[in-house]
């Protein structure tokens, strides 16, 4: 569900936001953004296809930002997760280690190496 409504939220944020533009600019027969071009658009062809190049660029650039936002959310979250996992993974090892304390150091030792081993393991196949 999530995907759908992420292409939902994309589809009518921009479509809003240029139907918008184009409601205020074209009875004026101005460009939606103020922008200076180097030629003269008051011809009605090469109005339409200034303002039709122009809403595509805004679309395009709106739909890049919104799935950068998207994106960078995300990866936070991610980033976030594997942090609080690392330091719960962590105390476990630590309290694991404690409570084996009492046994023979070399088992205690090969203890240490495995879970540790396993902590790394886990995290660098994460990057």
């Amino acid at each position: 569900h999530f995907v759908f409504f992420t292409i939902i939220y994309l589809i009518l944020g921009v479509f809003l936001c240029i139907a918008g533009l184009l409601a205020k600019s074209i009875p004026q027969r101005t460009l939606p953004i103020n922008m200076w071009l180097p030629y003269d658009y008051s011809s009605p062809v090469v109005y339409w296809i200034s303002c039709l190049l122009t809403v595509y660029s805004s679309c395009v650039v709106a739909y890049f930002n919104a799935i950068y936002n998207l994106l960078f959310l995300e990866i936070m979250m991610q980033i976030t997760v594997q942090v609080k996992l690392l330091k719960y993974r962590n105390n476990v090892m630590v309290k694991t280690l404690i409570r084996a304390n009492n046994d023979d150091q070399d088992r205690l030792k090969m203890l240490e190496r495995r879970l540790f081993n396993d902590s790394v393991t886990h995290h660098v196949a994460i990057l």
